[in-house]
């Protein structure tokens, strides 16, 4: 009987730890994204936080044993960062208007080159196939994915 308590408390401990350190993570990335929206860069600049971020959103991710855990970890981004995400989406759709068809091409160009997103591709189809579902499919993440790729 006490091995079945103790085993209940454990798991109790796993939960909540898992917990935490989503919390913990849920609140750094907020304090990223918010410092890029009012931070006076370049809209390539603004890209690179972005990716970034959504590269270490997608890794965390995985971290989790389970696929629930996973998806909860990326909900609670979407959830918690929309407005904010909303913000930076209007920041650099507003400049790539600005673009014409050659520079949105160069600025893609120049985006797809950067190393975090070789890890950022990498990691979209092993999320993808433990979630059961398209990246794309998030809309945060499916509007990233047009942006570097505007045709």
């Amino acid at each position: 009987m006490s091995r079945i308590i103790l085993g209940f408390i454990f798991i109790s401990l796993l939960g909540s730890c898992a917990s935490t350190r989503m919390m913990t993570q849920q609140a750094e990335y907020s304090r990223m994204l918010k410092s890029l929206v009012n931070a006076p860069i370049d809209i390539e600049e603004k890209m690179d936080g972005v990716a970034q971020v959504f590269d270490m959103v997608l890794q965390e991710s995985m971290d989790y044993g389970s696929d629930k855990n996973t998806l909860k970890h990326i909900n609670q981004f979407q959830k918690r960062n929309k407005s904010t995400m909303n913000d930076l989406y209007q920041q650099i759709e507003s400049e790539m208007k600005k673009m014409n068809m050659a520079q949105q091409l160069q600025f893609s160009v120049s985006i797809l080159r950067k190393p975090y997103i070789k890890s950022f591709m990498d990691i979209v189809p092993k999320v993808e196939k433990k979630i059961n579902r398209k990246i794309r499919q998030i809309s945060m993440f499916g509007k990233f994915l047009k942006f570097l790729n505007p045709f």
